[in-house]
């Protein structure tokens, strides 16, 4: 197996988002007079947001929900924030070795790319694809044939990294390997559901079998 293109989800592969995505949730839910703990809003760090939001709100509330999150988590929210050691230098490496590197995140596209030019990682990037903030691309799957589409890849070439089920059964129904990383919010039994070519348990071991697995030129 050796891949040509490297599609990375971000919450909970690049980075560690939780303090600012649950905040936010969290500010969202209080608006329409809901308390939830902290914790117990982890489990929604990388689906679309309007699974958690149908989980609390009803159906005509759920994109008055959506509007409330992005309130604050466009403002303050975006940037409490934390990549994960090691990932800028792994990126930096796989670039350098001639891979080519796509950003796949259900994050709406505009929030990625300013978390990206935080980080100063947004140079390592052939693109950056996210979801609509209308909505008309959500789904992890949706994100990947835009990917796909705007970057005319080719799925057998590809192999997608994420943490969470949404990203193996996304990659899956594109036709594209996937590997899972356990430093995210997934754990084994999840990524392991989703029929993973490898679970990296760090983002040391992520770095090794990418570069192990790259296409030469």
């Amino acid at each position: 197996m050796q891949y040509r293109s490297f599609l990375f989800d971000l919450d909970g592969t690049l980075s560690d988002p939780q303090v600012g995505i649950i905040t936010s949730m969290q500010y969202a839910l209080e608006s329409f007079g809901i308390r939830e703990e902290f914790d117990r809003l982890k489990k929604y760090i990388g689906p679309p947001l309007t699974e958690m939001m149908g989980d609390y709100l009803p159906a005509d509330q759920i994109e008055a929900g959506i509007a409330k999150y992005r309130e604050r988590f466009s403002v303050k929210g975006l940037f409490e924030n934390e990549m994960y050691p090691g990932i800028g230098e792994m990126l930096k490496k796989l670039a350098q070795a001639g891979g080519d590197l796509y950003l796949a995140t259900s994050k709406p596209e505009e929030y990625a790319r300013r978390i990206l030019s935080h980080f100063s990682i947004d140079g390592y990037f052939q693109d950056i694809c996210g979801s609509t903030m209308d909505g008309s691309v959500s789904r992890k799957s949706d994100v990947l044939r835009l990917a796909i589409q705007r970057n005319h890849l080719n799925p057998a070439a590809c192999v997608m990294i994420g943490d969470r089920i949404h990203d193996m059964e996304g990659a899956a129904a594109c036709d594209m390997d996937r590997v899972g990383v356990l430093f995210g919010f997934g754990d084994r039994t999840e990524l392991e559901s989703g029929g993973p070519v490898y679970i990296a348990p760090t983002v040391g071991a992520l770095e090794e079998w990418l570069l192990g697995h790259l296409e030469p030129r």
